[in-house]
């Protein structure tokens, strides 16, 4: 569970970073949810609805409701009003988004090109990550990604100035 300043509370669920997130249907020739992600969804889904509604007892930590929790561990510095719970699901990498190519069976290799299929699959993923209003799905390897420029960002906001004229060594 993460929170913010502003109560805003995202709970964090990890899934393994070699599941694929997308599984192929050869019938329709489309991409859909992989189960394993299917499963992450539902179960953010349902953390999100126990926050929010608060009426959920079979989410607790240390025998507290959610809230009830929050507000004892962080109560003395600020109270907890959640008001737009959301859930962040970390699933597979850039090589699990869905099967490799040369692995689909010859069935589904007369039906489409690697480059089409590739695609496809690039563009079924981005569309799933926009899909729901409250859960974001992000792969690890957007997260170290996202890490590395941010950091390298920080480096350069914070580089010192170097004037004209002076000797930069």
């Amino acid at each position: 569970i993460l929170i913010n300043h502003l109560s805003d509370l995202e709970v964090v669920e990890l899934k393994r970073p070699d599941i694929p997130i997308l599984d192929y249907d050869e019938g329709r020739n489309k991409f859909f949810a992989s189960k394993e992600l299917s499963v992450a969804i539902s179960q953010a889904e349902r953390y999100i609805s126990a926050v929010y509604r608060d009426n959920d007892e079979e989410y607790k930590m240390d025998n507290l409701k959610i809230r009830e929790y929050l507000n004892r561990e962080i109560g003395g510095s600020m109270t907890v009003e959640i008001t737009r719970p959301s859930a962040l699901i970390v699933i597979g990498s850039y090589q699990s988004i869905a099967a490799e190519y040369d692995l689909v069976s010859e069935k589904i290799k007369k039906k489409i090109t690697k480059e089409n299929y590739e695609k496809n699959y690039w563009m079924a993923y981005k569309e799933l990550k926009g899909a729901y209003k409250n859960i974001n799905i992000t792969s690890y390897s957007e997260l170290i990604e996202s890490a590395r420029t941010r950091m390298i960002i920080n480096k350069i906001e914070n580089k010192p100035e170097i004037n004209e004229g002076q000797d930069s060594a």
